[in-house]
């Protein structure tokens, strides 16, 4: 009789899988599985947002100058931060910038000795980065990207709802 009390007893007590009673991991959780399924949130037509021009000429001035480990490409970008000009050798520039948001840093780093990781941002939460083939003179990859606040805004306004 003892047993049957004690084996009840530690049944009661014993958490159980059930579909019915399980609760969401955190507050927000109906919100991570809606988002999940998103693609970092591109849209369907993407936007042309980067400029690139092909020059003749050199290299005078810049903020900076970043040379790839092997090759002879590098990269300058301007007193303010908004443009990139690449040297690919031969007297052959690339300028590379994002005219509508020319008033935003545009941050440039190569990956390898002929791709270049490209970034800005438009706001404090929302940017898009590129990754750029020097030789080949094309965009391999363009996302947009956010830090993930308006999900958060929106779990917040639906858990002041409930």
């Amino acid at each position: 009789m003892k047993f049957a009390l004690f084996l009840l007893l530690i049944c009661l007590l014993t958490p159980t899988l059930s579909y019915t009673s399980a609760e969401a991991q955190s507050p927000c959780e109906h919100l991570r599985a809606e988002i999940g399924t998103r693609r970092n949130f591109s849209p369907p037509l993407k936007i042309r947002l980067l400029a690139v021009r092909r020059e003749r000429g050199r290299i005078t001035g810049g903020a900076s100058k970043q040379v790839a480990e092997v090759g002879g490409n590098y990269f300058v970008t301007d007193q303010n931060l908004t443009s990139v000009t690449v040297f690919k050798g031969g007297g052959r520039l690339l300028k590379i910038n994002v005219p509508e948001y020319s008033y935003r840093p545009l941050t440039a780093r190569w990956t390898n000795p002929k791709l270049l990781y490209l970034e800005t941002w438009f706001n404090p939460h929302y940017g898009a980065y590129w990754i750029y083939d020097i030789e080949k003179e094309k965009v391999i990859t363009h996302e947009l990207m956010n830090d993930g606040y308006a999900a958060w805004v929106k779990c917040l306004q639906s858990n002041e709802q409930k």
